[in-house]
């Protein structure tokens, strides 16, 4: 009896570590296999279903809303990276083109030259894709030439901040769309008229 028990465990600790060393992060067993009353291929036809976290993969949700059934034609893109101000934006580029999804040109602004001194709005568009805003919360309108003062004051890794840090990192955010009010506008009628 006391072997037995011995070997559960045993049996147990390899099967576990069995998963754990063939795991894949986002990879979950598909109840949709085979499923007849559904007529979505993609989701039928797979034993596993791949998810994705779009936090971790882009930091930002371009996948949800740039399947093409959306038919979205304005994205407004607020960054609030640590580092890169352009990471989310490149990195949707770069989701788009491996997925085969419209998404518009970005290689005519030089990102890396806009790094350490961001405008508050870029807008990029064409390429069949939606219209993107991208604001970079910190920038030369509301950060003036401290961009880099900013960034380490407001790091992703603080774990708290003093009221009076919140309230400035919210003012920052409510400067970009008011500078900006004009040209979200100007594209909200384009894509309403389109």
């Amino acid at each position: 009896y006391y072997f037995a028990g011995i070997w559960d465990i045993i049996t147990f600790l390899v099967k576990t570590i069995d998963c754990i060393v063939k795991w894949k992060w986002g990879s979950i067993s598909n109840h949709t296999y085979k499923c007849i009353d559904l007529k979505n291929k993609d989701l039928t036809d797979k034993t596993e279903l791949h998810l994705i976290d779009a936090g971790i993969a882009i930091n930002s949700a371009y996948p949800l809303v740039l399947r093409p059934e959306r038919k979205v034609k304005l994205i407004l893109s607020f960054d609030f990276s640590e580092g890169d101000p352009f990471e989310t934006i490149k990195k949707a580029s770069q989701y788009c083109k491996e997925n085969k999804l419209s998404f518009p040109e970005i290689g005519a602004i030089n990102w890396d030259k806009d790094k350490k001194n961001p405008e508050d709005c870029y807008i990029v568009q064409g390429n069949g894709g939606p219209t993107v805003m991208h604001f970079p919360l910190f920038n030369t309108k509301n950060c003036g030439g401290n961009i880099a003062e900013w960034q380490k004051r407001y790091s992703t890794f603080n774990i708290s901040y003093e009221e009076k840090d919140i309230e400035g990192l919210l003012e920052a955010a409510k400067i970009n769309v008011r500078n900006n009010v004009k040209k979200i506008r100007q594209e909200l009628e384009t894509a309403a008229r389109s």
